[in-house]
């Protein structure tokens, strides 16, 4: 089974690339008709990253990946965006959530752009149309472009096989890469 650990600043086409992954594994994995057992995926943002709460939540989806380990499983979003989120105030989650995925063998995926303003504010542009509601949150392309370096950075310290993609141009291959990096040549 493949445990998949999507981490990358917002707007960074993590969900586009999820996608791919997911469709893949779900469609190869499932077990029958009027399932969908292949992958579970979870957009583990919910808007309590970064608050009091942050750190429960990351134990809770520890929790769950622990009870479905003998499935296919992608976290959007998990640890590291609670420590970035929390200016690095939960570090005890954080390294819990780490021994945690390191023994369920997740491997981290860490979408990436280029660290250029215009493509921040055409993606953000393109959010508003789609969410409205995103403008609740919404930063300066300044903001996503600092917050992409701080997940680099938190990256690089994680014990989690890595992998960093650009998503610069969408669409792009990304899935497939990350499919043959996990052994799902294509």
């Amino acid at each position: 089974m493949h445990h998949l650990l999507f981490e990358g600043a917002e707007l960074t086409g993590k969900s586009f690339t999820i996608y791919g992954v997911w469709n893949f594994l779900e469609q190869k994995y499932n077990s029958g008709e009027n399932t969908m057992d292949g992958c579970t995926w979870f957009n583990a943002d919910v808007g309590v990253f970064g608050s009091a709460d942050g750190p429960a939540l990351v134990d809770a989806y520890m929790a769950i990946a622990r009870k479905l380990a003998h499935k296919n499983i992608i976290f959007e979003k998990l640890h590291l965006t609670d420590f970035i989120y929390s200016g690095g105030a939960h570090a005890e989650a954080f390294a819990r959530a780490e021994r945690a995925l390191q023994e369920l063998d997740f491997k981290l995926v860490l979408t990436e752009v280029a660290p250029n303003q215009a493509l921040f504010e055409k993606r953000l542009k393109e959010r508003l149309v789609g969410m409205p509601s995103y403008a609740r949150i919404a930063k300066s392309p300044e903001a996503y472009i600092n917050a992409q370096e701080q997940y680099r950075a938190l990256a690089k310290k994680s014990c989690l096989p890595r992998l960093t993609v650009d998503n610069t141009q969408l669409p792009n291959d990304n899935a497939k890469c990350i499919l043959r990096w996990i052994g799902e040549g294509m």
